[in-house]
């Protein structure tokens, strides 16, 4: 059984309050963000439209029609908000 390192977890604690709290970082990391959000936003649709003209069955998740920022595959075990993606729906139909 290992023992838990009290210090290193403290420690990374801290660094982890400090991101949160600093406001140099946070506007550092924001301007940051901005610049790479298209790229990502234009890798997933480049991938989204691979997975769609390529040979076998694409797999797609219910609730995945919007951008989600998440780390994780899509779990099609996560309820869908229909309410939502349907508000989003009429929002585009009107611009």
């Amino acid at each position: 059984m290992e023992k838990s390192n009290k210090e290193y977890e403290n420690r990374v604690m801290e660094l982890v309050e400090e991101t949160f709290t600093n406001k140099d970082f946070i506007k550092s990391f924001m301007k940051f963000e901005s610049k790479i959000r298209r790229i990502g936003m234009i890798k997933s649709l480049s991938l989204v439209a691979l997975k769609i003209m390529s040979a076998g069955i694409p797999d797609f998740y219910q609730g995945t029609e919007i951008w989600r920022y998440l780390l994780t595959d899509p779990d099609n075990r996560v309820p869908v908000d229909f309410k939502k993606l349907h508000e989003i729906l009429e929002k585009s139909k009107k611009i």
